[in-house]
Parts: structure tokens; sequence; C-alpha cells
């Protein structure tokens, strides 16, 4: 059995791209992470043979940001929510998939989820292997915008 991978946001935290096709944020903007819905699904597999049967259920339990700034990873415990366009660029996102980036420049993160699995076995035997963790690789850019006044 393959333990899905997350699928992370194709379009960056914004949504958005810079003129050269990279995706960004911006220094100090609250950076909503997430997967898509179909990440997030309870998955099983049933293998049989000699006459018996095994089947493992992963559920997914928490959703990761490893920043790639060098901060502790963030957690919540859900697939996380979509930054749109309107929203403002400071709000918290819901359930606090959300880090701020304090520094410019690239970002390679790692977005990952925590499956719960436990395994049931035709004979009436079952156990939990406990926590397996699928990752996937989030690069983006971290903008920073300076104003200047003239006068």
């Amino acid at each position: 059995m393959a333990i899905p991978k997350p699928v992370a946001p194709s379009g960056g935290p914004a949504g958005v791209s810079l003129s050269d096709g990279r995706p960004y944020t911006a220094v100090n903007a609250t950076t909503w992470f997430w997967v898509d819905e179909s990440s997030w699904q309870s998955v099983s597999d049933r293998e049989s043979g000699a006459g018996m049967w095994v089947e493992v259920n992963l559920e997914p339990t928490r959703l990761r940001l490893s920043p790639g700034d060098g901060s502790p990873d963030v957690t919540c415990g859900g697939p996380g929510k979509a930054w749109t366009q309107g929203t403002d660029p400071f709000a918290e996102a819901p359930g606090g998939c959300h880090h701020i980036y304090k520094k410019a420049g690239d970002v390679n993160a790692t977005i990952s989820i925590d499956w719960h699995a436990t395994w049931t076995a035709s004979s009436g035997q079952s156990g939990d292997f406990g926590t397996v963790t699928s990752t996937a690789p989030w690069s983006f850019t971290v903008v920073e915008g300076q104003s200047i006044v003239e006068g």
C-alpha cells in the first residue's frame, strides 16, 4: 500500500505568481498552508492469500508545515483552507494552518500529513501501527516591499 502524498498548493501561498512565474508570499503576511481535499481522505487496502485477509487503514490526523526558514514545524488538525484573493493578508488561517515569514528569500518548505495506521485480519486480530507520515516539497519566494518617500 502506498501512503498518499500531500498535494501542496500549486499556485503558492497567495495563489499568484511573480512575473517570472515563481509563486510567492510576503514578509510579515500570514502565509496559509493547505493540501488538496483529495489528499485528506481515509484510505484502506486489503490483501488476501491462503484463505485469509489483512486490511490496513490510514486515517489523516494532522497537517504539518516545515516552513523552511529555521522555524519550528506548524501543525493543524485538518487539511487547511486555501487562501483566496480578497482575504485579509494578515488574517489567521482557520485551524491555525499558517506561518509568518520574517525574511525575504526563496523557501523550500515541506508539507506533511500524519496518518494513524491500523490493521485488521480475518482471524479477528487487529493492531495499531501508530503514526506514519507522507511528505511533499513546497517551494516559493518570500518577497519584501519597501516604500520610497520623496519629498
